[in-house]
């Protein structure tokens, strides 16, 4: 994969951090940080994860991001594109934000999310489908 740099959308992030395969000369964007306290919040909460693995979790991701210097900014006048992907597309206004994003900056797209992938593809952005750990 280092033949281009990569934008991690959250659910390729969040596997690889989990199998310590983070590249951190990638970049992830800074709907990131929400996206994976979603996720963390999701696993303790909705899926009874034991809470000291909720915290060991959310202790070993801060401590990545913390340090993480490619961090990709959406600014307003983004806004309007990103929302265009959207709806031209039918997915969320947090997936297209990663499209868009990828496209901008010619950058490839790191993703579990199979129809992030096919969208990607379809949009000609150079994407990689990670599969989860089960």
């Amino acid at each position: 994969m280092k033949d281009r740099m990569y934008i991690y959308d959250t659910s390729a992030f969040y596997e690889l951090i989990k199998t310590k395969k983070l590249d951190t000369d990638y970049f992830i964007i800074d709907l990131t940080f929400y996206e994976i306290g979603n996720v963390l919040w999701k696993h303790c909460n909705l899926l009874k994860k034991k809470t000291e693995f909720c915290k060991k979790d959310l202790e070993n991701i801060f401590n990545v991001l913390q340090n993480w210097e490619r961090v990709i900014r959406i600014y307003p006048f983004d806004m309007k594109s990103i929302l265009n992907i959207a709806i031209n597309n039918k997915i969320t206004f947090y997936d297209s934000a990663y499209i868009y994003l990828a496209k901008k900056y010619s950058l490839g797209l790191l993703t579990c999310d199979k129809k992030l992938y096919k969208i990607s593809k379809k949009e000609k952005i150079k994407s990689v489908l990670i599969k989860p750990i089960e």
